[in-house]
């Protein structure tokens, strides 16, 4: 643990606000004095090998099928070379993006970008690592805030890094590359297992909902014809969405207009990001005129899906309406289903579209080709088995409570997952500015 590390004898004020103390002999200096800023355009296009800055790192771009936005003329972009620094200092409102990477390779990025180059007497991954930690700080937002919103190359290399000898640089590094790697490898694991629950989730709520699985037997309720799909219509009517649900595409966007009602909006983020809509979650602000108000108020029950997406797998995702209020309406890129009465409730009806059959059913019924979208038509085409009004409670019983259970244990891997990366950010920060000793 941190407070297990060796520190440092003597130390004194850093007059940084952010850094605090800092152990007596280290030097801190302004960052233009030990590196340079360097651009240089890949004017004659001899570079192919794009490569990008993500939240996973400076990572390889297959200029044939790229990641993200892209340029007209690659000729526009700038070169890097390895083991250079690169920023992204800009839209610093933004508190979830990548800021900083280490060039792993020779190559071609963004001409947006800041690229630094380190002088001799500086190890570019323990300069990766400090500015890493200022990242995870927020330091760089905090310094662009206001009407900015961007830093550039001057202000960058005004920060003042740590100035130590090559030999510590080169322990913190080796110690920081040992440990996180251990810290990476069980985050890893965390993160496969939360996969095989949310499988396992997936494959429950599959198997109750598309074979009938009797929650009180375990046993099938239907016939002995295989219990997969359409193969149980003679037992458990399949039904298309139109006869058992009054369906609505929302057109309610996020502008406030002068004269308009003013209404909360369930949005995009709040169904894709949740299972369950109620009246106290935080909801944005727009406006609506009396008669979208008529059409797209939500009501307890009502089921949403969002109709449209880059990625066809992000289709047809439900959340079910627990709770409401008389101001709360569906925003745009999202379909209303409301379920008719007598004929399904609203929570089987979510069940049933979070089953495997029912997403891949609004995944082919999606058109596009760099961008998908449900149209109403489509909607009211896809089917789910409907047994009886009782079968469709006791179904919702038994999932409410087992997925539940399955939820609990996501959390609390997600939980281990954030304290791990708290702990790797703690160690990195105090690392690189002399807090513990290595």
């Amino acid at each position: 643990m941190l407070d297990q590390q060796p520190r440092y004898e003597d130390y004194k004020d850093s007059g940084i606000p952010w850094l605090g103390e800092i152990p007596a002999d280290w030097l801190w200096e302004r960052g233009k004095w030990h590196h340079r800023y360097q651009k240089i355009l890949n004017s004659n296009g001899a570079n192919y090998n794009v490569l990008s800055l993500t939240l996973r790192g400076v990572v390889n771009n297959d200029p044939n099928n790229p990641e993200g936005l892209v340029p007209n003329d690659y000729r526009t972009y700038q070169l890097f070379d390895k083991d250079d620094l690169v920023f992204k200092l800009i839209d610093l409102e933004n508190v979830k993006t990548s800021r900083v990477g280490l060039v792993h390779e020779n190559g071609i990025m963004s001409s947006a970008y800041i690229r630094l180059v380190p002088g001799s007497a500086m190890n570019s991954r323990f300069l990766y690592f400090f500015y890493y930690s200022l990242y995870q700080a927020e330091v760089f937002n905090k310094l662009g805030a206001g009407v900015r919103s961007t830093l550039n190359q001057t202000d960058l290399l005004d920060l003042s890094v740590p100035i130590i000898d090559l030999a510590t640089q080169n322990r913190i590094v080796d110690f920081l590359d040992a440990k996180t790697a251990e810290i990476d490898t069980a985050i890893d694991k965390k993160r496969r297992l939360i996969e095989l629950l949310d499988e396992k989730r997936v494959a429950l709520i599959t198997e109750t909902v598309i074979q009938q699985i009797d929650p009180d037997t375990g046993k099938r309720s239907v016939g002995s014809n295989g219990y997969y799909y359409k193969s149980i219509e003679d037992t458990v009517k399949w039904r298309r969405l139109r006869h058992i649900a009054e369906i609505k595409n929302s057109n309610v966007d996020k502008l406030v207009i002068g004269g308009e009602h003013s209404v909360q909006l369930c949005n995009y983020l709040d169904v894709y990001r949740n299972d369950f809509i109620n009246a106290d979650m935080k909801f944005s602000q727009g406006s609506a005129t009396a008669k979208e108000i008529a059409i797209f108020a939500l009501l307890e029950g009502d089921v949403i899906i969002t109709k449209d997406s880059e990625d066809k797998a992000d289709i047809g995702v439900p959340a079910l309406v627990q709770s409401t209020a008389a101001d709360l309406l569906c925003g745009y890129h999202l379909s209303i289903l409301r379920p008719k009465s007598g004929i399904v409730i609203g929570p089987y009806l979510f069940w049933a579209i979070l089953s495997n059959p029912t997403r891949e059913a609004f995944s082919n019924a999606a058109c596009g080709v760099t961008r998908f979208g449900l149209t109403l038509q489509g909607i009211k085409s896809v089917s789910i088995p409907l047994p009886d009004l009782a079968t469709q409670n006791r179904i919702v019983d038994f999932l409410n409570e087992k997925t539940a259970e399955i939820d609990a244990a996501i959390s609390k891997e997600q939980r281990m997952i954030d304290l791990l990366n708290e702990f790797k950010q703690i160690l990195i920060a105090n690392a690189v500015t002399g807090k513990i000793k290595i």
